[in-house]
């Protein structure tokens, strides 16, 4: 899991991820479930920066019919 840094798979997933520059696609679909964990259970801060990784291109909204 990629947010969580003590997460047994965290290396792991983290290098799969990050293999490919971004941007990074979150299908919009999925994007209240990701906001909603992040917010719950890291916090405003990081549901902030997320937002801003968004904005900033880091990761791109794909739209699915």
């Amino acid at each position: 899991m990629l947010f969580l840094l003590k997460d047994a798979n965290h290396d792991r997933v983290r290098n799969v991820v990050f293999v490919q520059p971004p941007p990074y696609l979150i299908p919009t679909g999925i994007l209240t479930e990701i906001a909603y964990l992040v917010e719950t259970r890291f916090g405003v801060k990081t549901m902030n920066a997320f937002i801003n990784d968004i904005r900033a291109g880091v990761f791109r909204l794909e739209f699915q019919p």
